[in-house]
């Protein structure tokens, strides 16, 4: 418990988790945090995770007994400059416009609990406020995407001209080479671990993909059915993960890729197994949000292709329900307590956060 100014700050826990929910719906009316096993998962069960015996990440501005503001954070162990360190993603912070203030107290508490706060998806209003309170690198991430059906993939753009699905229509991912194959896996073992230790360190900063950060986050998601697979090549293997979204009111369905975990080289070769896999699934395109330049050009190499908006190629983003956005990339942003900074750490282009990581792919709209 903290004291503050004019009211006390408190962990979010069972006993106030109702009241927490009904201040939340003020601002996002029927949001995702009503299910109860989503909150306990997505907070606690995270905290837990990422070994945070301090708080759960989630704060409540109280004042005159009741709640005056919000603010909600995932507390995720991430992978520094070679350290393992405690932060978290933050998530969502709303406060009563008739208590000014208590909003940013609660950010201030976040940073002090927070040697790495990092976001995704940020408003301009956020980002002033953030930058203002504590050095913050905000940038945009690659959005890549691959096409499986070509009228499928015209339905879900919203302005198209005669050139464009002679576009949707060109690939460029070859077969699968010989002696590849892909295997669906339901736990991510030894080997994998293995893998992510090798790899974590060519990353300035990541959420650690540990196996048993990847079992939380996939394997045991309270609402959503994740694919998760093992792509096998000659000279090693790649992890894959990714779900199905079926766009409402529509015939179409897209594949979100949420992770591709394995050397640049071995991505190469691994993702037409992955293509080929899906080929025949009916779905419309792949997308894959990751703000790192290596795993990045290699799913280039392979065929993907970088989402470029302009006239007659506007690719829809958002699809819970099918609706235009003016960003048609995610932006994420990190912020370093000043003991953590150096040069390499500005490298953003040299981090790893996709679509997977903190609150980007939820439920959208949920209903209890």
């Amino acid at each position: 418990m903290n004291m503050s100014d004019s009211g006390t700050i408190i962990s979010i826990s069972d006993d106030n988790y109702s009241e927490a929910v009904q201040f939340l719906d003020r601002f996002k009316s029927n949001n995702v945090w009503r299910n109860n096993q989503f909150f306990d998962w997505q907070y606690n069960s995270s905290a837990v995770l990422a070994g945070s015996d301090e708080d759960n990440g989630t704060f409540l501005f109280i004042q005159d007994g009741h709640i005056a503001a919000i603010s909600m954070a995932v507390k995720t162990r991430f992978h520094f400059k070679g350290k393992l360190i405690v932060g978290a993603w933050h998530t969502e912070w709303f406060s009563k416009k008739t208590v000014p203030g208590t909003g940013f107290r609660l950010i201030w508490e976040q940073l002090r609990r927070n040697p790495i706060l990092c976001t995704s998806g940020q408003s301009l209003y956020a980002a002033n406020v953030l930058l203002r309170m504590r050095k913050h690198v905000w940038f945009e991430a690659e959005r890549l995407f691959v096409v499986f059906n070509a009228k499928a993939a015209l339905d879900l753009t919203f302005s198209s001209e005669d050139q464009t699905k002679a576009f949707l229509q060109l690939q460029g991912i070859p077969r699968p080479e010989m002696g590849t194959d892909l295997e669906l896996i339901d736990q991510f073992d030894d080997q994998y671990e293995d893998l992510w230790i090798r790899l974590r360190d060519r990353f300035v900063l990541s959420t650690d993909r540990s196996a048993s950060y990847m079992r939380w986050r996939y394997l045991d998601h309270p609402i959503f059915e994740y694919q998760c697979c093992r792509c096998r090549t000659r000279n090693g293997q790649v992890f894959f993960v990714w779900r199905v979204e079926q766009v409402p009111e529509t015939p179409h369905r897209v594949i979100r890729i949420c992770e591709a975990i394995g050397e640049p080289e071995i991505l190469v070769v691994a993702f037409p197994v992955l293509y080929d896999y899906l080929s025949d699934g009916g779905y419309a395109f792949a997308d894959f949000f990751c703000s790192n330049a290596s795993v990045n050009g290699a799913l280039v190499a392979a065929g993907m292709r970088p989402v470029i908006t302009m006239h007659g190629l506007d690719l829809a983003r958002l699809f819970s329900p099918l609706s235009d956005d003016p960003r048609k990339r995610l932006n994420y942003s990190y912020s370093l307590q000043p003991s953590l900074e150096d040069p390499a750490c500005f490298q953003y282009s040299n981090t790893c956060f996709t679509k997977g990581d903190t609150n980007q792919d939820i439920p959208n709209p949920f209903s209890t």
